[in-house]
């Protein structure tokens, strides 16, 4: 029965099983042994036997008396759980370094320091750690694990990331120790494990690429956004300043814009029609507007100021930023001026002389002719023709002087250097009211002598511009003309109860010329005045002029 039940048993158990026997044999002692067994069918089962030996009276053994059972199940089923827990021990192992991964990346941890600790924390990762060596080669730089060494007989796994700049690690495995069996499956796991990392540090490497890359864009725009010469700024809907340059402060004087109201450093008198016009471009949606416009600087001086601006707008079609660009054109606009204020002393010269040359040259030959023609002597002997023909002349020649008189005093009045500017618009306002056809109402609070003769002339000739389009295009029946000085400052109010006009399609803005009234802008804007025009189909027209005197 033993015989046979030992030749059950592999060959390597044989040896193993008599040795175990003998040994019973000499310690009388029970004993608890393992060993694997095959049916008919070559299957393989595990038995566990406790023997237990007989003795004599003497103390001799007889006999062994064992009972054996079939823990094969067993033995499978703690195997299963073995590589179970060898794989709970590897994710968790797994799941710390990817967790560690993360912690270097959300801190900012800077690419040398992941690297220089990521080889020793991969190296620990691994089943068996004591026979794994890490080497991590990144930008003509290697990292190593802790007590690097290349055994004699090993293997590799190799595996990339990276993107402008490529790295690779390369994890080696000391395959001469045979001591710590490693199942298949734990080298594929490490492999998978070497993917999810490359993918981490591929994914960082791209984020701190990006992020370098706006870095520099961030500094270039910066670099060129302060130092443009032109002033760049972002508003709100509201009209405060988000951002503005270098230039805007060194331009205007102050040491910081931002949080500030566009409208405060607008002049007065331009902010009510600036506040109308950007309203109505906001309501119309208009992506993009330019604006001319007068600023006060940090001491007070007026800045002139071309602004190209792009309106970004909210889902609602609220105002979300205005993007501008200001340009400084007080130069152009001061040459401009210059310019302006040449070609009208130039014309007023022109007038003057040539009023003059009637004054001096024709005046006085009609005047002689005029004495000629009165001769008591020229009547004796006429025909009735002949009385009349010369009647006529004398009539012509009266005409003719008074025409000149009249386009001498056009030309240059007269009686506004002997008199001054109220008597002058007095006496223009009275020969007005015989041929306009509507009430002229011209009230003048103070003496206005404190005009110089460029202004109180400027006064006169747009006074004299603003009733001839009444007269022309209003169709009115009344007009009011205010005059005053104030703080340095003569101010024309000019209205008229006429058919109006559309401003945009006069567009009397500074480079019309319709209705004369480009001319009266460039008048002003010659001597540093100011022009607002007012108008609506069917409601008359008027006219706010300021002038520093």
């Amino acid at each position: 029965m033993g015989a046979r039940w030992i030749e059950q048993l592999y060959p390597a158990e044989k040896k193993r099983v008599w040795d175990h026997l003998i040994q019973l044999k000499d310690s009388r002692k029970s004993h608890v042994f393992e060993f694997e067994i095959h049916d008919k069918l070559r299957k393989k089962f595990v038995y566990q036997w406790l023997t237990s030996p007989i003795l004599d009276k003497v103390g001799r053994v007889v006999e062994y008396q064992s009972v054996g059972r079939d823990i094969t199940d067993t033995i499978n089923k703690e195997k299963e759980n073995k590589n179970l827990l060898v794989h709970l021990n590897e994710k968790v192992k797994e799941l710390s370094l990817l967790n560690t991964i993360s912690f270097y990346i959300n801190n900012g941890t800077t690419k040398i320091a992941l690297l220089k600790n990521l080889a020793e924390d991969f190296r620990q990762s691994c089943w068996v750690a004591e026979d794994v060596f890490v080497r991590i080669e990144y930008n003509s730089r290697v990292y190593k694990s802790k007590n690097y060494r290349i055994p004699e007989v090993h293997s590799e796994t190799i595996h990339e990331f990276g993107y402008s700049d490529r790295g690779r690690i390369v994890v080696i495995r000391d395959k001469g120790k045979t001591a710590n069996p490693i199942p298949e499956v734990i080298y594929e796991g490490e492999v998978v494990l070497l993917d999810t990392v490359c993918e981490m540090l591929n994914s960082y490497f791209m984020k701190l690429e990006t992020e370098q890359k706006l870095v520099e864009s961030e500094q270039r725009y910066r670099e060129l956004f302060d130092n443009v010469l032109d002033i760049v700024f972002s508003m709100d809907g509201e009209g405060r300043l988000l951002r503005t340059n270098n230039a805007a402060n060194k331009i205007l004087g102050y040491s910081s814009l931002e949080g500030r109201s566009f409208w405060d450093l607008i002049a007065p008198s331009e902010k009510p029609e600036h506040y109308k016009n950007l309203n109505n471009i906001l309501a119309r949606g208009q992506k993009s507007f330019i604006l001319e416009t007068k600023i006060f600087s940090s001491e007070g001086n007026i800045r002139f100021l071309e602004l190209n601006c792009i309106v970004k707008y909210n889902e609602d079609r609220s105002v979300n930023e205005i993007f501008g660009i200001a340009r400084d054109i007080t130069e152009q606009k001061n040459l401009d001026k210059n310019h302006m204020k040449t070609i009208i002393s130039t014309e007023e010269k022109e007038r003057r002389r040539f009023a003059e040359e009637l004054h001096d040259g024709i005046g006085p030959l009609l005047s002689g002719l005029k004495m000629y023609l009165e001769q008591d002597a020229l009547e004796k002997n006429l025909s009735p023709r002949q009385s009349q023909v010369l009647s006529f002349c004398r009539q012509l020649v009266d005409d003719a002087i008074h025409q000149t008189r009249s386009i001498s005093n056009n030309l240059t009045p007269g009686i506004l250097n002997d008199f001054g500017l109220k008597k002058a618009l007095e006496s223009h306002v009275d020969k007005i009211k015989e041929v306009a056809g509507f009430e002229i109402d011209l009230n003048i609070q103070n003496p206005l002598d404190q005009a110089g003769n460029d202004e109180a002339l400027n006064v006169f000739r747009v006074t004299s511009e603003l009733l001839n389009n009444s007269i022309k295009h209003a169709q009115c029946t009344r007009v009011e003309i205010a005059l005053d000085i104030k703080c340095n400052v003569l101010s024309l109010i000019y209205t008229d109860n006429g058919k109006g006009f559309n401003p945009s399609d006069a567009k009397f803005v500074k480079d019309s010329s319709k209705m004369g009234l480009g001319n009266i802008y460039n008048r002003i804007n010659s001597l540093n005045g100011s022009v607002s025009f007012s108008s609506k189909p069917g409601e008359g027209m008027f006219a706010r002029i300021f002038l520093p005197v």
